[in-house]
Order: C-alpha cells, then sequence, then structure tokens
C-alpha cells in the first residue's frame, strides 16, 4: 500500500478511536504529529532528489500501529494484553520517528552518494566495472588494479583521501557526520579523477608518479 495512504488511514482509525472514547487522545497526537513531521521530512528529501525507503523499525512501527488499531476495534472495553499493544505501538512510533530524523541527513548522503556513483559504469563502460556498497561504504571496481591505483592518487592529488580494497577496487568511507557540501565535492573531485584516468593512454605518468613519490607500491588492501 502506498505510504501516504497507510498514515491516512491510520489518523482516520485515530481520531475515530478519539471520539468513541477508546484511545486517549494524547495517544494519537504522539502518533499523528510523527506521521506528518516525517511526511514532510520525506517531501523535503524527495524535492533535493532523493527517495528514502522505510527502515525496518518503520515497518514495524505500521505493523504494530494496524494491530493496535485493529484490536481496539474489536474488543471494548480493551483488555490488558490491548493496552500493552497500543503502549508498543506508542514506543516504536517515537523510536522510529526519532531514528529517522537524527538519520536523516546521513540517508541523505547514502542515497546521493550511490545516486553519484552509479551513473560511473554507464559514463566509462569497461573501465568502471561495477559500483556497489551499503550506505556510506562504497566500492568502485575497475578493470585493472593499476587503474584502481591510479585513481587512489588522482583523487589523493585532488585532495581526496579514497583506499583501494580487493585487487582492483577503489573504496569510499566517509564518516557518518559528513556534511552534504563535503559530500558534494567528493564526489565531484572522485568523478574527475575517474575521468582523468579514463580519458589518458594506457602509459600515462599517473602511476609513476605514485611510485616515485613512494605514494603506492603494488596492489593495497586498505581496511
Amino acid at each position: 500500500m502506498d505510504p501516504l495512504a497507510d498514515k491516512l488511514l491510520i489518523v482516520a482509525a485515530l481520531v475515530s478511536l478519539v471520539s468513541l472514547d477508546r484511545l486517549a487522545a494524547w495517544i494519537a497526537m504522539v502518533i499523528i504529529a510523527r506521521e506528518l513531521a516525517v511526511t514532510v521530512l520525506r517531501a523535503i528529501a524527495v524535492e533535493q532528489g532523493v527517495v528514502i525507503s522505510a527502515s525496518w523499525l518503520g515497518k514495524v512501527k505500521t505493523a504494530l500501529q494496524v494491530a493496535a488499531v485493529f484490536a481496539l476495534i474489536i474488543w471494548y472495553p480493551a483488555p490488558a494484553a490491548v493496552d500493552v499493544l497500543v503502549y508498543l505501538a506508542v514506543a516504536a512510533t517515537v523510536i522510529s520517528g526519532a531514528d529517522y530524523f537524527f538519520g536523516l541527513r546521513r540517508r541523505i548522503n547514502e542515497a546521493r552518494a550511490q545516486a553519484g556513483l552509479a551513473p560511473l559504469g554507464g559514463r566509462f563502460p569497461g573501465f568502471v566495472r561495477d559500483v556497489r556498497g551499503r550506505g556510506l561504504m562504497i566500492g568502485i571496481e575497475f578493470d585493472t588494479a593499476e587503474h584502481a591505483e591510479e585513481v587512489q592518487w588522482a583523487a589523493f592529488q585532488r585532495g581526496l583521501l579514497v583506499l583501494e580494497c580487493g585487487k582492483s577496487s577503489v573504496r569510499l568511507s566517509p564518516a557518518l557526520t559528513v556534511s552534504e557540501a563535503e559530500m558534494a565535492t567528493a564526489l565531484r573531485i572522485f568523478g574527475e579523477a575517474v575521468a582523468e584516468v579514463a580519458g589518458e593512454p594506457a602509459d600515462r605518468p599517473i602511476l609513476h608518479a605514485a611510485e616515485a613519490a613512494h605514494a603506492m607500491t603494488g596492489v593495497e588492501a586498505a581496511g
């Protein structure tokens, strides 16, 4: 079901239960306030081109809310077990809301990083073999170990520190507190580094300059 439709149904059910004196008004207010606030923040993220999927906490919250609403409709007066279910739904609502608010910037940066690096495969087919990762830890696999090493050095020359991992990949792993501006700058620099290495002949001097500076020797596996 559409997330907005879910919220509208829950809000309508809560208002009806409060009007029938089957639910305390403060409980409905807490849940409704959380749903409205998250909906507004999600809309702001979409305007910035970032679609944030529901977390597992959000799914648990929705399941508990629906179960609590049905239980309040079925049983009246509500037994103690239904009261426990309602309070669990409230707790899940508050916890998932806090997780959403505090993790919003991180999720936006994660989505932007993935969206900013994913097109590299289409832009440099064969040179960039794969872009994969989870959260803010993203790996970019190149066709050869030498190219991965050259991209690392080209990025370093521009002020961006990335690490080699595996045989022919480079890993980006910024801090969770990275700002949107810092992330945008990192993506731009990395794209420029990839473009520089991909657009030069195979005997270009980047790798030799890196070795001369004793910056890298062979394929490094960085943790």
